[in-house]
């Protein structure tokens, strides 16, 4: 009995990742057809259209340009990026989002897929070291990109821990590894990877095996010191969740990348890389159109078949990739009355990722003389409970019991600043519908003076760290859960897509295509998840397959 449960058991393992395999390779098997003339006669019409100009939709757009395929990028903003994007003040230019971009070194695999897009040579990479600043009160630590120094660090504040440390991060590199060959596997050629398929659960077997795990879980097989684990996992805050609810597989990838690869940002914030991939799809004949929203996603006979914007256009094409959230693109730009009542709740089932609280600060204060210089970002941890701090922020309880990140971006491009100034944003992980929907309904000076009061808070942690920060204030702006949406039209203003949680992470993420023909998803809301990079890669793939398709 205990064979045949194991045989199952490994066939099941089998099957699963050999989807995974043909998921990550691009050959997923789409439920579209190939495209027919459905426009009517002078009306518009495009071979691709793509809703939304944030990473996903440029990467996808970006793709289906240097394939050769004439895309139109439809952005309800006026600019491109969703939350790849910056804006100016005065003097002063603030990243909207963007904290660090992982896996830009040598062989990165953000590196590659910039080159695969064709913008590497466009943008200026600039490379943080250390990667982060820890302050706890009664520990500081600047985190070091290299391993080796990385694992000195922490096994001399905590020698107790030193083993199941080192233990620890050689799982984190060992799931992050399984995932470069997958990508390695997609990118050789298409005899040779399916002669490799059958080995795929040996090459990913450290991916397997934690697929279902949380961070906690993975966590828990070789620390028990509190400490020691949320100073390990201080990154779990990039993915909006804490350690007991966060896929431990989706932070090892992430945090794998930034240790092997590198932590990095760019000259000019990451606007130059939205702006950078906007010329590739318009340098090779196809357009970004601005301040251009679509309000519907026209089918026919379960099939999509173009768009309608808001000021009532349609614009037909043979492929539409929506990068917009996937609870939209389903529910209101397709339609329940288009799709399944099963696949309905699944869509309204899903957990969207939690928002953010940002408070954009330009200063009067030189960042060098409070020898904070050549800090990227400071994550400040009242305690070592992370749990406690996370529920604290559902809660809104704003005081010492928060954590806050803290990102320098003068100290990384200083172009973002005058001289002598700086430019520092405070984030603080915060819900969507506290205090019903921040008092909107209750007109605009309650909510905006709703804002302030979390700023003010906010800020007087920040003092914690960087004395003087309220008094040195020349510009501030502040932006909400409800802000977040508004710029980007992400449901609930999350800023990960879908919760990444086991259940919502890798295989269970949503797919790139759905009950709709000739309709594909691109982006953080679809595989693989979110996070600048992971949605400029998942557009990528997403292109490449409509390209396919094309030839």
């Amino acid at each position: 009995m205990k064979t045949s449960v194991s045989a199952k058991g490994f066939l099941n393992r089998l099957y699963v990742f050999l989807t995974a395999s043909f998921l990550l390779g691009g050959m997923i098997l789409s439920c579209g057809s190939k495209g027919v003339g459905t426009a009517p006669p002078g009306a518009e019409k495009w071979p691709v259209v793509v809703i939304g100009a944030g990473a996903g939709g440029l990467g996808a757009g970006a793709t289906l340009a240097q394939n050769g395929v004439k895309t139109l990028v439809l952005e309800q903003h006026d600019k491109p990026g969703g939350y790849m994007t910056a804006f100016e003040r005065g003097d002063y230019r603030f990243e909207v989002s963007l904290h660090m971009m992982d896996g830009l070194d040598e062989n990165g695999t953000t590196r590659g897929a910039l080159k695969k897009l064709g913008i590497l040579d466009r943008v200026k990479p600039i490379k943080i070291e250390p990667i982060y600043r820890l302050v706890y009160p009664d520990l500081t630590l600047d985190v070091p990109s290299d391993l080796a120094a990385y694992r000195k660090v922490l096994g001399e504040k905590f020698p107790g821990s030193a083993e199941g440390i080192n233990r620890l991060l050689d799982e984190l590199l060992a799931i992050g590894s399984a995932t470069e060959k997958l990508q390695k596997l997609q990118d050789q050629f298409f005899l040779l990877r399916w002669v490799k398929y059958p080995f795929v659960p040996l090459m990913a077997w450290d991916l397997i095996k934690n697929r279902n795990a949380t961070l906690q879980e993975i966590g828990d097989r070789y620390i028990k010191d509190p400490k020691a684990k949320s100073t390990v996992f201080q990154l779990v805050n990039f993915l909006g969740l804490p350690a007991s609810r966060a896929s431990g597989a989706y932070f090892a990838i992430m945090w794998a990348s930034y240790h092997k690869y590198g932590a990095y940002h760019f000259q000019g914030g990451s606007q130059a890389v939205s702006n950078a991939l906007a010329q590739v799809i318009q340098e090779k004949g196809g357009e970004v159109r601005l301040n251009t929203r679509v309000k519907k996603i026209l089918i026919q006979e379960g099939k999509a078949v173009g768009v309608e914007t808001e000021k009532g256009q349609k614009i037909y094409a043979d492929y539409v990739i929506s990068n917009a959230n996937g609870y939209s693109t389903y529910i209101d730009l397709v339609g329940e009355q288009n799709l399944s009542s099963k696949f309905v709740k699944y869509v309204k089932g899903l957990e969207p990722g939690i928002s953010v609280t940002e408070v954009y600060l330009g200063l009067n204060l030189d960042l060098a003389k409070l020898g904070l210089g050549g800090i990227g970002e400071i994550f400040y941890n009242p305690d070592y409970d992370a749990e406690g701090q996370w529920k604290n922020n559902l809660a809104m309880k704003i005081d010492d019991k928060v954590s806050l990140g803290i990102a320098l971006y003068s100290n990384t491009d200083p172009t973002c600043a005058p001289p002598g100034k700086s430019v520092v944003v405070l984030t603080l992980i915060t819900p969507y519908d506290w205090k019903n929907r921040w008092q909107s309904g209750e007109g605009g000076e309650a909510y905006h003076n709703l804002k302030n009061q979390v700023a003010d808070r906010m800020i007087a942690i920040a003092e914690k760290t960087i004395p003087g920060i309220r008094n040195a204030i020349e510009v501030m702006e502040v932006g909400s859960p409800l802000t977040m949406e508004r710029y980007t039209l992400n449901y609930k203003g999350s800023f990960m897509g879908w919760a990444p949680t086991p259940a919502q992470s890798m295989l269970k993420r949503m797919r790139f295509t759905g009950p709709i023909k000739n309709l594909y998803l691109a982006g953080s809301w679809s595989f693989p998840g979110g996070g600048q990079s992971a949605s400029l890669i998942s557009g990528q793939m997403t292109g490449q397959m409509v390209s396919d398709r094309i030839d």
